[in-house]
């Protein structure tokens, strides 16, 4: 491994804040300019709801077919060129949506703009792993995701003006552009971090391939407790976080506009300070003193609100549950990306990646489906209750069968 790339495991470091926090803030931003003006751009192709909906569908295939040859490949030829070539591709294919003439050439850009977000995560996650200490990694990831949340709280406001006072294309533009921009410091600042013998059979992995390591790895009973663990956590995040929850607020308490977006707002708001405090608290005390308890409450949480839809309860206390749901989330935001960056065997960390992301992202795209699905074949109570089901598995899963990956660290002594 070069030695600048481990250098810049720092997670306060120029090169972290200009290559990881920058760009994680200025997509999740543009996602969000992007938020208001995309229903209406879709719904100007004169297509029906059902049609619409793949637009969005789509952009998670994308995440979820991308995963596995992206995996090979950041073994294969490395991590800087995946890292800087997922955000270019995201930013052509932002440009062109704006100018797109079909509904199909829409839908084909929104597939490949998800792959290509996809590529720029998998490869700061390699990063990561590669170039962080132990006791850095919680806090790079965990203070990512919540940099994502950041830029989702304040870019719907930007893109639903920019999208009524000029045009519905402009949106899109504008997120091409500053990620473009955001990415420019990379070209300079990233280095290559893929171990130098990634490629060839290493003495401790015992005359395994780089598969062989993998498969390994999988068939563990603790690796294969957590890629369990990973589909459930990413059904029961993806169940609530999709939209599925304001959905519901909208068609059982018809909720305008304005009361679902302060709903989201504010909840954001309160779990802010949470996400950025449980990296410290992993890297100091290990993973799963924040991963058991916080994947329990979500569970308790779903079970809450779903207790609020056997008689639809007063706003407020479905507010309330709502408002606890999310801060229960918000505990293990980025938790699982950490956990699975520690258990990537360290020879075939990129095809690890592979089959691990590619499991995440097939459950983020089949949570809103499910909970759509057993919403209308049974009820939100039992589709609630099922992410209930889903978040104490996890926490189960992890308490009982993963082992931890970091030991608790002892505070400094101040020097005499």
């Amino acid at each position: 491994m070069a030695k600048d790339a481990k250098a810049s495991g720092s997670a306060l470091s120029l090169q972290q804040t200009l290559s990881l926090y920058t760009p994680a803030l200025v997509m999740a931003l543009g996602n969000g300019i992007i938020a208001p003006a995309l229903p209406v751009y879709v719904k100007s192709f004169n297509v029906s709801f059902a049609v619409a909906a793949l637009a969005i569908v789509l952009y998670q295939a994308g995440a979820f077919v991308c995963a596995f040859p992206t995996g090979y490949l950041l073994d294969k030829i490395g991590r800087r060129p995946i890292l800087l070539a997922g955000p270019i591709i995201l930013a052509v294919t932002s440009l062109l949506i704006a100018f797109s003439e079909t509904f199909e050439q829409l839908l084909i850009l929104r597939f490949i703009g998800g792959a290509a977000e996809q590529m720029w995560m998998m490869a700061r996650l390699a990063v990561i792993s590669d170039t962080a200490a132990t006791g850095q990694r919680g806090k790079q990831i965990t203070w990512m995701t919540a940099l994502n949340r950041v830029g989702d709280l304040g870019g719907p406001a930007v893109g639903g003006f920019l999208a009524a006072a000029f045009d519905v294309r402009i949106p899109f533009v504008i997120y091409g552009v500053i990620v473009f921009l955001a990415i420019v410091p990379s070209f300079f600042l990233v280095k290559e971090s893929k171990p130098a013998d990634t490629d060839r059979t290493k003495e401790g992995s015992g005359g395994k391939s780089d598969w062989g390591v993998v498969l390994a790895a999988v068939l563990s009973a603790q690796i294969m407790a957590f890629l369990v663990a990973q589909f459930c956590a990413n059904v029961a995040r993806m169940g609530f976080q999709s939209g599925t929850i304001i959905l519901y607020a909208a068609y059982a308490y018809d909720a305008g506009p304005q009361q679902l977006g302060l709903m989201a707002s504010a909840a954001g708001l309160l779990s802010l300070p949470i996400v950025f405090s449980t990296g410290p608290i992993m890297d100091r005390f290990g993973r799963k003193k924040v991963m058991v308890p916080g994947f329990f409450l979500v569970g308790m949480m779903a079970f809450g609100l779903a207790a609020t839809t056997i008689e639809p309860a007063p706003f407020p206390i479905f507010v309330g549950m709502y408002t606890l749901q999310l801060t229960a989330q918000s505990i293990t935001g980025g938790t699982m990306q950490v956990l699975g960056s520690d258990l990537a065997p360290e020879t075939a960390r990129g095809r690890f990646f592979a089959v691990w992301r590619m499991i995440a992202n097939l459950a983020s795209t089949l949570g809103p489906g499910m909970v759509a699905f057993l919403s209308d074949v049974a009820s939100f109570t039992v589709a609630f209750g099922v992410i209930g089901v889903m978040g104490v598995t996890v926490s189960l899963l992890l308490a009982m069968v993963v082992r931890e990956t970091v030991t608790a660290r002892p505070r400094e002594s101040a020097p005499p």
